[in-house]
């Protein structure tokens, strides 16, 4: 009889031994596969992040309209495109780096109003005086909103040469 128990008890023993074992492979699979659908999403992500990463890319180099970025903080130009380059008549290396006041004809602290302005708003359009690597001065205006790149917080600066409207505008008084 003691046999014949312990003989039940190790088949009940196997077969409980089986049946978690195969709910350890079920639960398995189901995490592999959610493994797998997740790492899909993610690629995908990736892919797409980087499919609007080169968009702006694009954008940014490709434009025709003058573009700075720069850090609200130091009032320092991060980054310029090509359109800025040939309108400010300066190479990328030598804007990148330079303080906004080298380039706009206001004062300091009323600049810093402006920049003030737009991290308060989050967008605002003005009128400004800027100077050219040749001593001219050009009329703008100046679209600039804040923008986040890479964790870093800066300012995104559209700007129009208004010069000749400017100068019509005036003729017509």
């Amino acid at each position: 009889l003691v046999l014949a128990l312990l003989a039940l008890a190790m088949f009940f023993t196997a077969v409980l031994a089986r049946r978690q074992s195969a709910n350890k492979t079920v639960l398995l699979k189901r995490q592999k596969s959610l493994l797998a659908a997740g790492l899909v999403e993610r690629q995908q992500v990736e892919a797409e992040l980087l499919e609007r990463q080169q968009q702006y890319q694009v954008l940014f180099e490709e434009a025709d309209t003058i573009i700075l970025l720069i850090d609200p903080a130091a009032t320092v130009i991060v980054d310029a495109n090509p359109a800025a380059c040939q309108f400010y008549q300066y190479s990328r290396e030598r804007l990148r780096g330079m303080k906004t006041t080298q380039l706009n004809s206001l004062p300091e602290a009323e600049l810093r109003k402006k920049i003030d302005l737009v991290l308060e708003h989050g967008s605002e359009q003005f009128h400004f005086t800027h100077r050219l690597a040749d001593g001219q001065l050009r009329e703008v205006e100046v679209h600039c909103s804040p923008i986040i790149v890479a964790g870093r917080s800066l300012l995104c600066s559209i700007i129009h040469d208004i010069s000749k409207r400017k100068r019509a505008e005036r003729e017509l008084e």
